[in-house]
């Protein structure tokens, strides 16, 4: 079987990848590339093995020095190689998020950031603001979530005040990286890749970007 050229980059031995599923989403890394099919540590949540069966189809997030490669994946069954692995089989397709396919700039817009699957503050979310803008995505900073709460990969919803008078910017992403800020309890700058936007909000945010950057210029600041 012919492979990708940019899955066959993505996926290699000691990779590091991000595996959700119904369970969570566990961080991992890839062991070996067979015909087929490759291999990953089984996962584990503390000391206890990640609940990931064979026949469920997880999705997979691989970080790659442009951005994301992420795809779904069946997981064909577990064995034992040194150490206990997953066996997978090797993506029929896949999507790319580019690092830098839209201008960034840094602005700071308030925000509110809620985790998916957060049932204590289940339609609440935390207060935050952003720290740099983006129509793929926008790092954030929160003072008020536990960082602990957060992992990479993690799915969550984001609504940003433009302050031009328009309705809030909706969007769902994940969680891309993750800074605590030492010294500041639950202070932490939290990058999110914009997963679904609509072609209206993502119009307005770039369109406000633009606009940043013109009166950035026009002041000799850029």
């Amino acid at each position: 079987m012919s492979r990708d050229a940019v899955l066959a980059r993505a996926i290699t031995p000691n990779r590091r990848l991000m595996i959700r599923c119904d369970a969570g989403v566990y961080t991992t890394r890839v062991e070996t590339v067979e015909e087929g099919h490759f291999t990953t540590a089984a996962p584990f949540a503390g000391s206890v093995s990640a609940p990931i069966r064979p026949g469920e189809r997880v999705e997979v997030w691989v970080p790659v020095a442009t951005g994301l490669v992420c795809f779904l994946a069946p997981v064909l069954g577990r064995r034992v190689e040194g150490v206990p692995v997953l066996v997978m089989a090797w993506p029929a397709a896949y999507h790319r998020h580019q690092r830098r396919e839209y201008v960034r700039t840094e602005k700071r817009v308030p925000a509110l950031i809620t985790l998916r699957g957060d049932l204590r503050r289940a339609g609440l979310g935390y207060p935050a603001y952003t720290r740099n803008l983006s129509g793929g995505g926008v790092q954030v900073r929160v003072t008020t979530l536990d960082p602990r709460l957060v992992s990479t990969g993690q799915a969550v919803t984001l609504t940003l005040d433009l302050g031009d008078c328009g309705e809030p910017v909706h969007a769902e992403g994940r969680v891309v990286r993750k800074h605590c800020l030492p010294g500041c309890g639950q202070a932490a700058d939290i990058a999110i890749a914009f997963e679904r936007i609509s072609p209206r909000d993502r119009s307005r945010l770039c369109r406000h970007i633009n606009d940043h950057q013109i009166d950035l210029r026009r002041k000799g600041l850029l």
